[in-house]
């Protein structure tokens, strides 16, 4: 059973209040605690079928309720099954330690919000990739032009960028009703969160103003000159650096 009495839920929901229910007798009581259920074996493919079926008011209602038997409602998964109604049609929740009877108002914040804001943070995630990714490829014949030095890296690079298809990793987050602020939301970094933002164009501007500033340096300047060149270049160093540093830990 994943809980722990100590832990704060995830769900940002006390429920406490609710009264218990013991002719449960038939049901799992090792399932896990509402709120700290195992998603992963839902999948991006998961998500996106429900997201992409999509196609009126309708339907987008129905999508919670497709979440919902995903989670709760799985064959394969009995140990999410921590939702359930007794013979007197009363809907029943697990804390991780008794059944609850939870009135339509609370099933509806508990489950109902919940699986749509896990729905609406996946659909918002995976439509700024796709963002991100679009803005990438529209500044690509820029970037060439103006770092005409590095067109073979450029083209390479290009290529992970368009060879790379998006996803949302993790698939569910976060896993609490509320609509979360964007601190709260802890996705993968990506290759198009790394570029995007003209990340990737102001790494190649640097590379590039860094290969001019050494060729200034080779020349007949004065001394007050160097130091000042000298100090943008400690500075464009440190910047490309940092940006190749966090593009290996994403490539690898």
């Amino acid at each position: 059973m994943n809980y722990d009495s100590d832990d704060e839920t995830p769900i940002n929901m006390d429920l406490s209040h609710l009264p218990n229910i013991s002719n449960l007798t038939n049901e799992n009581n090792n399932a896990n605690a509402y709120g700290f259920e195992n998603t992963t074996y839902i999948t991006a493919s998961d998500m996106d079928k429900i997201l992409d079926g999509v196609k009126s008011y309708d339907d987008a209602c129905a999508t919670p309720g497709e979440l919902v038997k995903l989670i709760h409602f799985n064959v394969e998964h009995p140990e999410n099954r921590n939702l359930v109604m007794n013979d007197d049609a009363n809907t029943c929740i697990f804390d991780g330690k008794n059944w609850k009877v939870i009135d339509k108002d609370t099933f509806h914040n508990a489950v109902v919000d919940r699986a749509f804001n896990m729905i609406t943070n996946y659909y918002e995630r995976r439509r700024d990739l796709y963002k991100l990714k679009n803005n990438l490829l529209r500044v690509q014949y820029e970037i060439f032009e103006t770092n005409g030095d590095f067109k073979n890296e450029i083209a390479s690079t290009y290529q992970r960028i368009g060879d790379t298809n998006i996803s949302v990793k993790p698939v569910l987050c976060p896993n609490h009703p509320k609509k979360p602020s964007n601190k709260d939301l802890k996705y993968e970094l990506t290759i198009f969160d790394v570029y995007g933002n003209d990340s990737l164009k102001n790494y190649y501007n640097n590379k590039t103003r860094q290969l001019i500033i050494n060729n200034q340096l080779e020349g007949n300047i004065t001394v007050e000159q160097k130091d000042k060149l000298n100090m943008e270049l400690m500075n464009l160093t440190g910047k490309i650096i940092e940006f190749e540093e966090v593009e290996r830990r994403v490539i690898e």
